[in-house]
């Protein structure tokens, strides 16, 4: 799923085939992933980051064609993010709607179990 997000958000922002494209970088993962603790934390960072990519995409997308694209792959790591107890992601170019996020990802973590 994140390769495949990974080469919509580098289309999409222009950056595919560039040499500004960073996807050829490499990380090593954090040691004691059998670790439930660490493994969330993991998760949560790794989509609270791609979330934190699609946003600022978003505020440089080159046209507003590349813009809904974008928008979704926000929406889907800032939504997977905030299911693994990461503090929201601002939306781009809004921070008046940071409370409102905030809410919303609270009255989520406050839902029972299996609530969209």
């Amino acid at each position: 799923r994140h390769r495949e997000a990974a080469e919509d958000l580098a289309q999409a922002a222009g950056l595919a085939g560039t040499d500004r494209d960073p996807r050829p970088a490499s990380y090593a993962l954090p040691g004691g992933l059998a670790d439930p603790a660490v493994a969330v934390a993991t998760a949560r960072d790794l989509e609270t980051a791609v979330a934190g990519a699609h946003a600022a995409a978003l505020g440089r997308a080159p046209d507003a064609t590349a813009r809904p694209g974008l928008l979704e792959g926000f929406r889907t790591a800032a939504d997977a993010a905030a299911g693994w107890g990461a503090t929201p992601v601002a939306f781009p170019g809004r921070p008046d709607l940071d409370a409102v996020v905030a809410a919303a990802a609270a009255a989520r973590a406050d839902a029972p179990a299996g609530t969209p």
